[in-house]
């Protein structure tokens, strides 16, 4: 059997598979345990141990104390195979320390580090005593895979920092048509007041006027939140791929744990304040979709160290039969188009729909969507958005035709449209 095998504890399996995947990226044949189930692998450890280059074994302060460790590290050394490997000891145990061994500790696999180096240098020189490799092709390789390694981790790093960009600028669309609408509700209540007053005609179209310009001023914004919207989307989906890319190269699986490999992220600026429904961040995770590496088996087989505990027969949970949302004719009540504060019947009206818990709402061409948490009294309901600042929510009630939508800052009210 060409290649190397690993010998390491149950207890350091991520750092086993680390060491696996990074010898693989170089293209070293690597066995271990997994690769095995269903056979007794100290077995045929020992039929195969004569066809191997070389015997790897992480010494760390679990595996010095495992027997199976042990009897793996004295295959080797009694047909000089063994290649020690060190993390978090100082030195192999007893008498496995007539071979050197090899720091490893505080390599990550995203950065050269001398230990590694001299891991591979080591493992290519057994493959090459065996005729498996050329003399330098794993030096070659290594050099190659860390400048690959460096142009993703900068292709991570950049996108990462666009994504911040993106985020800035659409916070600051978001606090512009908030803005707009401060600007319109002020127009507005202005012209009532003057309409209650009886002012002049002249006043009056100056006031109207001034209403015409805070609408124009608010649907921009709106334009331009919704293009910063398009650039953060965009600018996520970059990040999203760089760092697939990065933990492709890596061999990284799926499923891997947080671990050293784990490239530090910017911290995500939190979402700018909702002021009702013209400030409607777009709620956009930049999800990291890692691959899986592939190149070996997730299965059984590896050493018991310590007996297996029966997992407890759980007896099937009897399925109940789910309530009665109370929520619902209240919801429903809310469906349609309404005008006021701002948004008309006739070309700009507050659209809301309600699926379920989900309370979906249109306004100046904004989108929100928001969760329908409970009552809020007689014909009333209260709604959570992903960034209210008050945790009660909103409340929105209907009376007759008439829609009042209550939150931290005030109210507001709008009238049913015809149909």
């Amino acid at each position: 059997m060409p290649g190397v095998f690993l010998s390491y504890s149950r207890g350091d399996r991520a750092l086993a598979e680390q060491v696996i995947r990074g010898l693989r990226g170089l293209g070293v044949d690597v066995w271990w345990d997994e690769d095995m189930p269903g056979v007794d692998w100290q077995e045929e450890l020992a039929r195969q141990i004569k066809d191997l280059s070389a015997v790897v074994v992480l010494w760390t302060p679990m595996s010095s104390n495992s027997k199976n460790v042990r009897d793996e590290a004295r295959l080797g050394q009694h047909i000089d195979k063994l290649v020690n490997v060190l993390a978090g000891v100082d030195s192999p145990p007893f008498p496995f320390d007539r071979t050197n061994g090899l720091p490893l500790d505080g390599w990550t696999g995203r950065e050269p580090h001398n230990g590694w180096t001299r891991l591979v240098q080591t493992v290519e020189d057994h493959l090459v005593r065996d005729g498996a490799v050329q003399d330098g092709a794993l030096a070659s390789a290594l050099t190659a895979r860390e400048q690959a390694v460096r142009e993703r981790v900068g292709a991570v790093i950049a996108a990462e920092e666009a994504f911040q960009t993106a985020k800035a600028g659409e916070d600051a669309a978001a606090q512009a048509a908030a803005d707009g609408h401060a600007a319109l509700t002020k127009a507005e209540e202005l012209l009532h007041v003057l309409g209650e007053r009886r002012a002049s005609g002249t006043v009056l179209h100056v006031a109207e006027a001034e209403i015409d310009a805070a609408r124009a001023a608010l649907a921009s914004a709106g334009e331009r939140k919704g293009a910063a919207a398009e650039a953060l989307a965009e600018a996520s989906r970059r990040m999203t791929r760089a760092k697939r890319d990065l933990d492709q190269l890596l061999g990284v699986p799926a499923q891997a744990p947080a671990s050293a490999l784990a490239l530090p992220s910017s911290a995500v600026a939190a979402p700018a304040r909702r002021d009702r429904s013209n400030v409607l961040p777009w709620a956009i995770a930049g999800a990291v979709v890692v691959i899986a590496g592939g190149a070996w088996m997730l299965g059984a087989g590896r050493r018991a160290e310590s007996p297996p505990v029966a997992a407890p027969v759980v007896a099937a949970p009897v399925a109940a039969t789910p309530p009665v949302d109370p929520t619902a004719a209240v919801a429903k009540t809310l469906v349609g188009d309404w005008g006021g504060s701002g948004a008309t019947c006739a070309d700009r009206p507050l659209k809301i729909t309600v699926t379920g818990s989900a309370l979906r709402e249109t306004l100046f061409g904004v989108r929100s969507s928001g969760t329908v948490a409970g009552l809020a009294g007689a014909g009333a309901i209260r709604v959570h958005f992903p960034d209210d600042t008050d945790a009660g929510g909103e409340t929105y009630a209907v009376a007759g035709d008439t829609l009042t939508v209550t939150m931290s800052g005030g109210s507001m009210t709008y009238q049913r449209c015809d149909d």
